[in-house]
């Protein structure tokens, strides 16, 4: 195995989640660049600081690396300083008798952690990058559901590179800036991050001539229109996922997956709270002293709701099950009325007189 991320960290295996913490932020603070400025051997051991302990602060990680580096030939003192020697026939530790030949431990331990294991990018497929994207649709298709049309990216690779960014027939350079792994690691504050090579695209190399198609970007150039269903109810907080749609993959690998979040647009009546719809309505002071009707348009259609006497402004009339049917969770929702009262600015000799006398009735 290439590296050590115990001995690196200077912790022993067995060490406990917070004795890896400790070491990793003692040395990350001694090898920080900011503090080593110009100094390229800090940087390389700050980088490997922060490899190790990507891995060994991962629980899952961590056991697949001590799997891995427990078949991976480690030095025995007892077998006089042979890597490994005996236990399968006598013959010597060999990796391939675990992983089925081929790369054996290494090509194992670089699927397992990518960047943080050496080893030329342009022979490790990967995944393309996820995309999100945020759109405002009319409230009611959020509401009720319906199929909304928007314009995406191309996906897929440049179909004249064939994904490799570099024109047909081309010569490549190892990428100088991430080494041929196709990440780098930054510092950031007193953590290091690990992300894709900016230079190369993630690639491990680059071209001396980039294709004219896509303009070394390996992806199909464009975009295409695209019909997106929208279950009713959805929440700004849910995401529909579109498989496939999303940026594509390096060296062969298969493309990441669209992400469309819904936002409703402001309807001019219509105001949600969760799955219940809320309107307000107008009635006159008549309807509100002795009782009356009043009508409402619902997401559902025109509803007529009684309104009973004596009924104060701001008071709410619950019309059940008239609201948002969620689709995902088969949640029902209600629609309520928010009764305002209606106050006349003028009003008629009678209308004065049978209202004063009202007045004196009632004290």
């Amino acid at each position: 195995m290439a590296k050590d991320f115990y001995q690196i960290l200077g912790v022993p295996e067995n060490a406990s989640e917070a004795d890896i913490k400790r070491a990793y932020r003692e040395l990350a603070k001694k090898y920080h660049p900011d503090r080593n400025s110009g100094n390229s051997d800090a940087e390389n051991r700050f980088k490997e600081i922060g490899e190790a302990y990507s891995v060994l602060s991962d629980k899952t990680k961590r056991e697949q690396y001590d799997t891995i580096r427990r078949y991976g030939g480690s030095y025995d003192p007892r077998m006089g300083g042979q890597p490994g020697a005996g236990g399968f026939g006598g013959r010597g530790f060999n990796p391939g008798d675990l992983f089925g030949g081929g790369g054996g431990v290494g090509d194992l331990f670089e699927q397992f952690f990518g960047g943080a294991a050496r080893g030329r990018a342009r022979s490790t497929r990967r995944a393309g990058e996820d995309i999100t994207l945020t759109i405002g649709v009319d409230f009611l298709t959020v509401a009720l559901g319906g199929k909304v049309k928007l314009r995406v990216p191309a996906s897929g690779v440049c179909p004249v590179c064939k994904g490799s960014g570099g024109k047909p027939g081309t010569s490549y350079e190892t990428c100088s800036d991430c080494g041929g792994t196709g990440r780098v690691t930054k510092s950031q504050g007193g953590f290091a991050l690990s992300q894709t090579c900016p230079h190369c695209l993630g690639r491990g190399v680059i071209p001396a001539e980039t294709c004219s198609a896509c303009y070394g970007t390996g992806r199909a150039q464009g975009d295409t229109a695209l019909s997106v269903t929208v279950p009713a109810g959805i929440s700004e907080d849910q995401k529909i996922r579109i498989p496939g749609r999303g940026e594509p993959g390096v060296n062969g690998g298969p493309p990441g997956d669209l992400y469309v979040r819904v936002r409703a647009n402001p309807h001019p009546r219509f105001r949600r709270e969760s799955c219940d719809i809320y309107t307000e309505e107008e009635i006159p002071l008549t309807a509100a002293i002795l009782g009356g009707e009043v009508y409402t348009q619902t997401i559902h259609g025109e509803v007529c709701a009684k309104v009973p006497p004596g009924t104060q402004p701001g008071t709410k009339l619950r019309l059940k099950r008239k609201g948002i049917h969620a689709e995902k969770s088969g949640r029902i929702g209600d629609h309520f009325i928010v009764l305002a009262v209606a106050i006349p600015k003028k009003l008629t000799k009678r209308q004065r007189e049978l209202i004063e006398e009202f007045a004196k009735i009632g004290g």
